[in-house]
C-alpha cells in the first residue's frame, strides 16, 4: 500500500527535476510531495536510491506503480481461477482486462518519463485510473457484487487522484472561485481520471445536482408555505428551477459534443433561476428562505461558465 500511495508525488516533481540541492536529495524530492513520510519510505526502501539523481527517484516510484499494477493483476487472475459463480466471473475478468491495459500504460509512463516526455507520462499515468475505476463500476451494476479487490481499488484511485492533484488547482485557478473549485471537484472521485475537459463535465453535473436540489427544497417549502406572498414567490422559484434543469441538462450534452457556444448559453440560462428568484422576493419585501443556496449556486453557475468560456477561445 505504502509503494501505491508513494506514486501520489511522482508528477508534483516534474517541473523540478532540473534543480539540485546541496542536501538529502530524498528530503528535497520528498519535501515537494503532498505525502512526505510515505515518500521518503517508499525511497529509501530501495537500494538505487544511492546512486541516481532526482529524475532517478521519480523513476523509482514509477516502477513501484508498474509492480503494483501488475500484482493487482495477478491478484485478479487468481481470484478467477478459485471464482465458480457466473456474474462474479464476468466481473473479473472485466478488472483482468482493464488491468492488463493498465500495466501497459505504467509501461507507457517510464518509457515517455525516461524520454524527458512528462506530459505524455501524465497521461498514461491517468489512463491506468480506468483500471480500478471501471473494475468497481463492474461490481456495483445490477446484480452488484461485492468486489474482492475494493480496498486496492480504492487504495488505486486515491494514488491517481494524488497524481492529478496539480492538473486540478491548474484548472480551478482559472476559474472565478479557486476554492469553490477546488472543494468541489476533489469531492468527486472521478476527478482522478479525468483530463481539463472532464474536469467542467464533472462541475458541470454538479451544476445539475444542485439545480435539482434545490427545485425539491422550494417543492417542500412549497407544501408548508401558509402565507399568499410567500407562495407566489415560491412557485416563481419553482417553475425557474424546473427550467433549470433542463439548461443544465442542455449544457452537458452540448459540452459534451464540443458544442462550448451553445454550452455556454445553456448555462447562462440555468443562472436565471436563482437570480429571478431572489428578484420576486426582493420585489415583494419577503426574505427569501432559499437566499444562501441561491448565492452559492450563481456563483457555482459562474465559475464552471468561467471555464466552459476558456474552450470556447
Amino acid at each position: 500500500m505504502n509503494s501505491m500511495k508513494a506514486l501520489s508525488v511522482i508528477f508534483i516533481f516534474f517541473l523540478s527535476l532540473v534543480t539540485f540541492s546541496s542536501g538529502d536529495l530524498i528530503e528535497d524530492v520528498c519535501g515537494t510531495s503532498s505525502d512526505f513520510k510515505v515518500c521518503i519510505d517508499a525511497l529509501r526502501a530501495d537500494p538505487k536510491r544511492c546512486s541516481t539523481d532526482k529524475k532517478g527517484l521519480v523513476r523509482i516510484l514509477l516502477q513501484q506503480c508498474s509492480t503494483k499494477a501488475n500484482s493487482i493483476y495477478n491478484e485478479v487472475a487468481s481470484l478467477l481461477e478459485q471464482a465458480k459463480e457466473h456474474v462474479l466471473i464476468q466481473c473479473l475478468q472485466i478488472c483482468k482486462e482493464n488491468y492488463d491495459n493498465a500495466i501497459d500504460d505504467a509501461t507507457s509512463a517510464i518509457k515517455y518519463f525516461d524520454a524527458n516526455d512528462f506530459l505524455a507520462a501524465r497521461t498514461s499515468t491517468v489512463a491506468i485510473a480506468s483500471a480500478p475505476d471501471t473494475c468497481e463500476e463492474t461490481f456495483n451494476e445490477p446484480p452488484v457484487r461485492i468486489s474482492p479487490i475494493k480496498s486496492k481499488d480504492d487504495d488505486f484511485m486515491n494514488f491517481i487522484g494524488l497524481t492529478m492533484r496539480d492538473l486540478i488547482e491548474d484548472v480551478c485557478r482559472t476559474s472565478s472561485d479557486f476554492k469553490v473549485c477546488i472543494d468541489a471537484l476533489r469531492a468527486d472521485p472521478k476527478s482522478s481520471s479525468a483530463d481539463k475537459k472532464g474536469l467542467v463535465h464533472i462541475l458541470l453535473q454538479q451544476c445539475l445536482a444542485k439545480a435539482k436540489s434545490i427545485y425539491n427544497e422550494i417543492v417542500s417549502l412549497l407544501e408548508q408555505a401558509k402565507e399568499h406572498v410567500l407562495i407566489q414567490c415560491l412557485q416563481v422559484c419553482k417553475e425557474n428551477y424546473d427550467s433549470s434543469i433542463d439548461d443544465a441538462e442542455t449544457a452537458i450534452k452540448d459540452f459534451d459534443a464540443n458544442d462550448f457556444p451553445g454550452a455556454m448559453s445553456a448555462v447562462s440560462d440555468v443562472v436565471s433561476a436563482p437570480d429571478t428568484c431572489e428578484e420576486t422576493f426582493n420585489e415583494s419585501v419577503k426574505i427569501s428562505p432559499i437566499k444562501s443556496k441561491d448565492d452559492d449556486f450563481m456563483n457555482f453557475i459562474n465559475l464552471t461558465a468561467s471555464l466552459i468560456n476558456q474552450f470556447g477561445n
